[in-house]
């Protein structure tokens, strides 16, 4: 149903069409035209109506307000790596904890299950979902479809899941090409980044297909081109200039190039056999470069290339993009043209 202001708009346009200087500074009493007697008025065409435009709609929220869902304590990081997929608040146990952004209780669990525990998933936007979990037990006045906001009590601190200490966990996630996926922590501020422009990916491998890692438990932040043989040539997927060069063989990457695509984009290719002799730190590249040869460098026992993709975040540092946010980053990003 269109509002109050839509209608009057339109209303005056019909209006203006009827009598057209019924508008502006016309008289009150519009003057009378002469008659001229035998004389056939020429036709004058109707004026052409002007389209209205709608009234503008308010944007969608676009930002969702995260409020730490218990009180006056510091969030530590979930697990001892460098990319952080939950963050924990260590409290005492049965101490409250509320919902840390507004949304629709998705899914509840009572039961402690490995990993999260007992834990509620919140709807917070049409793609994504934040998780609180390690809960002691939910709220017994919640449910799958319950409306909850920063003042809605969740449930109680506990010691479920894979935690040894009492604690209350939230880890994020986006819907991507494998259902939901978890963001490592400095995804969060790119959940609803602008995407960048002009940056087209194509395969660093010919008539190769990616898949993501095999024994990925609970998120995907690298593709994996499984070559099937070494010596193959690798190409960089992207055009801009190469940033680092990692020679030798290191935990867990390999041998690995960075390139630049532009100020708030690099893409690391892991895991190459060699890297092309004469490439140097500021050479150009594009999709016709040849970055390397594929092999088992790094934590792969398979002829493998990896593409791992970091964006600047809201504090300048480069974090890991989860392949579920690649369509932020590439503007030519389909899963299902790029992943088998």
């Amino acid at each position: 149903m269109r509002n109050p202001r839509t209608i009057l708009a339109l209303l005056l346009a019909a209006l203006l069409l009827l009598f057209p200087t019924a508008c502006g500074t016309a008289p009150a009493d519009p003057p009378v035209s002469p008659s001229v007697p035998d004389q056939v008025p020429e036709t004058v065409p109707e004026p052409e109506s002007e389209s209205v435009p709608e009234e503008p709609q308010p944007e969608a929220e676009t930002v969702l307000e995260y409020h730490p869902p218990v009180p006056d304590v510091e969030w530590e990081r979930g697990h001892d790596q460098e990319d952080v997929w939950e963050v924990l608040y260590s409290v005492p146990v049965d101490t409250p904890v509320y919902a840390p952004v507004p949304g629709v209780v998705a899914e509840l669990s009572n039961t402690s299950t490995w990993p999260w525990g007992k834990f509620v998933v919140i709807q917070a936007t049409e793609d994504a979902q934040v998780r609180v979990c390690h809960l002691k037990e939910t709220d017994a006045a919640l449910a799958v479809g319950s409306q909850v906001d920063h003042t809605t009590q969740l449930g109680l601190a506990g010691r479920t899941g894979d935690v040894q200490d009492y604690a209350v966990g939230v880890s994020v996630s986006r819907k991507g090409p494998e259902g939901y996926q978890s963001l490592f922590l400095g995804q969060c501020d790119l959940l609803l980044a602008k995407p960048l422009e002009g940056i087209s990916y194509t395969p660093p491998v010919e008539g190769k297909q990616a898949s993501l890692r095999d024994e990925a438990p609970l998120d995907a932040n690298q593709l994996y081109y499984r070559t099937g043989s070494t010596g193959l040539p690798v190409y960089s997927p992207v055009t801009g200039e190469v940033a680092h060069i990692q020679s030798d063989s290191l935990w867990p990457f390999g041998r690995f190039v960075t390139i630049q695509a532009g100020e708030d984009l690099q893409v690391l290719m892991t895991h190459l056999g060699e890297i092309t002799e004469g490439l140097e730190v500021g050479n150009p590249v594009d999709h016709q470069t040849q970055i390397g040869l594929t092999g088992t460098s790094g934590n792969t026992t398979f002829p493998t290339v990896g593409v791992k993709v970091k964006r600047k975040d809201a504090s300048g540092e480069f974090c890991t993009v989860n392949i579920g946010l690649w369509d932020t980053v590439f503007q030519n990003w389909t899963e299902g043209e790029f992943l088998q």
